[in-house]
């Protein structure tokens, strides 16, 4: 073992020393010279604005210059000058290095200069600049090595303000092109440039082609004696936006593009010319085509056994140095070191071929550009990537032999459809559409739930996947980037989504067959299977086509421009059996279909009560990869439509007064859509509470009144003491107002006894205003000798703002329970020194509870209760709420009634019930907006923002009234939505509301 490690170090030792070695190659490799003469200097702008909202990395690009001289013998210069105005600490870091590249292979670098203008003073950078030279392979994430080398400039000294200016150019072409020259410039980028500028100088006889892309500005064309000038000239480039999720063959930035091939027949010769040579059938060739033939006598047997050689045995290496970056190995040299790049695969699969007499030619193609390739100028640089062309029996297959985890034969494996391609032959004068018939890209679930009797027992869950064509090539390749144990806790992970309580009971394992299908098992078990709903018992339980809601692609976007890219077409059907051990389930079979030009769904659930099995059945199919600009609108309202039937929820109910176990079995199963009557006589019963509590308030006023003059107590008192306890007891059972009744006392014996001149009923009124005047008095009475002190009369001005400030924030945020602790810890010490100048008898007296106060009692609880239930989301708010203060046992009401679909937002909301928010409810999500009632059975309303063709306000009068909007529909059906006008929060309501509504309104037009 220690002898077949060691050369193995000694040759990555080899390879790390030639890297080394470069990174401290002899910089005298860069030349520092003039600007050439055939270079056109540009003057720099100096009179511009930063447009600062746009520029990024801390920089504005004041000139972008890129000249291009290509001479007779089809020498090529690249100039290039770049000035940078440096706007804050970010760009200081970004400009303080500069980097080239070039290929050593056949280019060099000459610097022409590197400088700083501040404050108006040119400062020369390019004598005091570290340069080095190094190897810096960024392609080795693809497996690619390009021997490209960065020279690195590091600049000290720059500084916020500066303005970096350098210039340089790289000479040089790949002779690979022999007399072939293509080349772009970028006019747009997601950074704004004041100043872009581009000159091509050509000197060679053949006519230089060119075309813009994406902007109406044509080229500058100037013929000189030895050929044609093209130039490009723009001020202020504004910077561009690029929205996500876009295909990759869709270019929104404005470029220009070069080239002097006639026509793709010229592209087509090139490249036979660079292919040709390197087919061969020689040595292990030969050997391999044998093996090949002895296995089976088929053609098509033979193509998939080549293919899949070259895919396994061959892996993916680039080496693209100089040449090679184009010119593929001879097929003997691939063979022999086992790898290659896509081009050294397809002359090597084309040789194995030629000796299985299987005709195939190599296609030019580009991975991203596909069909868009026709829109580009013939050129050999439009191109990315080779696959091949093989026929049989007139049967035309495209494969790519760079492909890795494809298994079957011909007819079901995938073949990449790049739409157009050039084929590597002289007589190709056209590109050529593939028009591939893909085989099914298809992906099969089938989910089980066994449903226990008990909803304390945990369900079993089983899941069963079928992957076929590219479904079953990207899962093999997944599962040997991440191999088993990741592949298992990504699988889990995925469930928990949903499932919070899963865990898995066995191993996911894997099988194929021998078509090309792959398979895998899973089994699972879900604690907590189902959620409970805390104010009616019901427990409720949801099933997802979580297969297909992936691939659905929601709009994230009002203000889209471009094309929304899709997955790969595919067919996805999830089956989800449940079955119930219990025979009290019933369910309603239905059907559900959208087809539409981007996909088709359905939804299919059937029910056997025989075998209490629930089966729910949804199919997806994919028909487009891209929806296009304009058809955007139809997309998304297809997306909206299926929404809710993407997943599927059922209910049932305890009988908790046959057991308060919540294991008990469950009696009354029902589904989640089925509404629940309420007793007609509800109403009636609110009303009799209210008129009783009313009725014992009256009592209690009377019987005060009546014992106020039967019991009069003679004795010595100073001012009115009273015990925390019942001073707590009676402000919390009167809502505050205990405190105004206690403060008119005490301003009744300063008026009584003390003869001041003071008005006790408006100071009681007011006694929040009152409360320093009244400490004020109180400590100017203090004596030394007291057992009991105030604190300082500053302390007693804060506390004054305390109490105002408090009953401020709770009248705007109904914080009840903080007002009540907090007023009594402001009064405490009031109350304390009172009692401190009175006897124990006077204090007692004041301090009795008799009858009145029991029912006083009995007539504020439950008014305290909906206070703080209302304050607190259990019972209807008497203001608008936001969405996230609904309780979630009562967002799975609305998910239950088809009020609200998970996962949309709810806004705001407002309900008009006296006790439970389900009686009665307005609101809206970020899709649509509802209103339902209950009277006898639930009345449910709801319209998508695109339904709806007018939205009328009509504002409350008075306070007591509510706001009224009426939602009317685009076929003239109309609904109310009733809104509380309290704190002006049915005006933040009514405002968000019509905002969401233009903005859908402005989407579908």
């Amino acid at each position: 073992m220690v002898l077949l490690v060691r050369p193995a170090l000694l040759c990555v030792h080899f390879f790390l020393s030639i890297l080394t070695l470069s990174a401290h190659a002899n910089t005298n490799a860069v030349a520092q010279v003039n600007t050439p003469d055939w270079v056109k200097e540009s003057i720099s702008p100096t009179d511009y604005a930063i447009p600062k909202d746009e520029a990024k990395y801390g920089v504005y690009y004041t000139l972008v210059d890129n000249q291009v001289r290509v001479t007779k013998d089809l020498n090529v210069a690249r100039y290039s000058r770049y000035q940078q105005k440096i706007i804050n600490s970010t760009g200081v870091k970004e400009s303080s290095q500069i980097n080239l590249y070039y290929d050593p292979n056949y280019q060099s670098v000459e610097l022409h200069s590197v400088s700083v203008i501040r404050e108006g003073t040119v400062i020369d950078k390019l004598e005091s600049a570290e340069i080095s030279v190094f190897r810096q392979e960024n392609q080795l994430n693809d497996l690619i090595y390009n021997g490209e080398k960065t020279v690195n400039l590091l600049l000290s000294d720059i500084r916020v303000g500066d303005t970096l200016d350098y210039s340089f150019s790289i000479k040089g072409s790949n002779p690979v092109f022999k007399d072939l020259f293509g080349t772009s410039f970028q006019l747009q980028w997601n950074v704004p440039v004041e100043q872009r500028n581009i000159r091509v100088v050509w000197e060679r006889p053949e006519q230089l082609h060119y075309l813009v892309h994406n902007l109406p500005k044509k080229i500058n064309t100037k013929e000189i004696q030895e050929g044609i000038i093209y130039s490009y000239n723009k001020q202020k480039n504004l910077a561009k936006t690029a929205d996500s999720k876009v295909p990759g063959w869709f270019n929104s930035y404005a470029f220009i593009e070069f080239s002097n091939a006639k026509n793709w027949n010229d592209v087509a010769q090139w490249s036979t010319d660079v292919f040709e040579p390197n087919y061969e059938q020689s040595g292990e060739i030969l050997t391999t085509i044998s093996k090949i033939k002895s296995k089976s006598s088929t053609k098509e047997q033979q193509l998939t056994d080549a293919l899949t050689f070259v895919q396994n045995n061959i892996r993916y290496v680039g080496i693209e140095f100089g040449e090679n970056s184009h010119l593929p190995s001879p097929a003997s040299e691939t063979l022999l070191r086992r790898y290659g790049d896509c081009k050294d695969k397809a002359v090597l699969l084309k040789s194995i071929l030629n000796g299985l007499n299987i005709p195939s030619v190599p296609a030019l193609v580009h991975t991203d550009y596909k069909h868009m390739i026709k829109s580009r100028l013939p050129s050999p640089f439009v191109f990315n990537h080779v696959i091949l062309k093989a026929t049989i029996n007139n049967k035309t297959y495209w494969i790519d032999p760079t492909r890795e985890f494809q298994l079957g034969n011909l007819s079901n494996i995938y073949q990449p459809d790049y739409k157009l391609g050039l084929l590597v032959e002289p007589k190709s004068e056209e590109l050529t559409a593939f028009n591939i018939k893909q085989p099914v890209n298809k992906l099969i679930i089938k989910d089980e739930f066994n449903i226990p009797n008990k909803v304390s027992e945990s369900v079993s869950f089983k899941n069963n996947s079928t992957y076929t064509g590219y479904s079953a090539e990207r899962n093999r390749q997944v599962f040997a980037n991440e191999g088993l144990k990741n592949t298992q806790q990504n699988y889990t992970n995925f469930y928990r989504d949903y499932y919070s309580g899963i865990k898995p009971l066995k191993r996911v394992s894997f099988s194929e067959s021998p078509s090309g299908e792959r398979h895998s098992k899973e089994q699972y078990e879900v604690n907590d299977f189902w959620n409970r709903d805390d104010n009616d018992g019901d427990y409720t339980a949801w099933f997802y086509a979580n297969s297909i809601s992936p691939t659905l692609v929601k709009n994230d976007n009002l203000d889209r421009t471009s094309p929304l890219q899709l997955d790969m077409p595919i067919q996805i059907e999830q089956i989800i059996r449940i079955t119930f051990q219990s025979n009290e389930w019933d369910f309603e079979n239905s059907f559900f279909e959208e087809d539409n030009d981007f996909f088709k769904f359905t939804k299919d659930v059937s029910f056997n009560k025989n075998s209490r099995e629930l089966l729910l059945t949804f199919f997806y199919h994919g028909k487009q990869d891209f929806v296009s600009l304009n058809q955007l609108d139809s997309y998304y309202q297809a997306i909206e439509r299926i929404s809710e039937h993407t997943s599927y929820g059922i209910f049932q109910t305890i009988d908790f007064a046959a057991s308060n176990d919540p294991s008990v079995e469950l009696l009354d199963n029902q589904l989640a859509e089925v509404n629940q009557p309420t007793n007609n006589s509800e109403v009636n019963y609110a009303l009799y509470i209210l008129l009783s509590i009313f009725f014992m308030y009256i009592l209690t006023i009377v019987l005060w009144l009546v014992d106020a003059k039967r019991r009069k107590y003679t004795a010595e008192m100073n001012y009115y003491p009273v015990s925390l306890t019942k001073f707590s007891m009676m402000f919390i059972l009167t809502f505050g107002f205990y405190f105004i009744y206690w403060c008119y006392k005490n301003w009744h014996y300063i008026k009584s006894v003390q003869g001041k001149s003071v008005t006790p009923f408006i100071r009681a009124i007011f006694c929040g205003l009152f409360y320093y005047p009244l400490f004020s008095r109180l400590k100017d009475n203090e004596k030394e000798d007291s057992t009991v002190k105030l604190p300082p009369k500053f302390v007693g001005i804060l506390l004054a703002i305390s109490y105002i400030i408090i009953t401020i924030t709770y009248r705007l945020y109904d914080l009840f329970i903080i007002y009540i602790i907090a007023n009594i810890l402001i009064i405490y010490p009031l109350i304390r020194f009172i009692n401190s100048l009175n006897s124990e008898l006077a204090q007692k007296h004041n301090s009795k509870l008799s009858f009145r106060h029991i029912i006083l009692s009995i007539a504020s609880l439950p008014l305290i209760i909906i206070t703080l239930g209302s304050e607190s989301g259990f019972i209807p708010s008497e203001h608008v709420v936001t969405g996230d203060s609904i309780y979630q046992h009562d967002m799975n009401y609305f998910y239950r009634q088809k009020i609200i679909e998970p996962g949309e937002t709810l806004h705001y909301f407002y309900s008009d019930a006296f006790l439970f928010i389900r009686d009665d409810g307005n609101g809206f999500t970020n899709s649509h907006v509802f209103s339902y009632w209950r009277d006898d059975k639930l009345h449910v309303e709801k319209a998508a923002f695109t339904d709806i063709k007018e939205i009328v306000v009509t504002p409350s009068k008075s306070t007591l009234e509510n706001t009224i909007i009426k939602i009317i529909r685009n076929n003239n059906e109309e609904f109310l939505l009733f809104v509380s006008t309290e704190k002006g929060l049915d005006k933040v309501f009514t405002s968000k509301l019509k905002k969401l509504w233009a903005n859908a309104k402005t989407v579908e037009q």
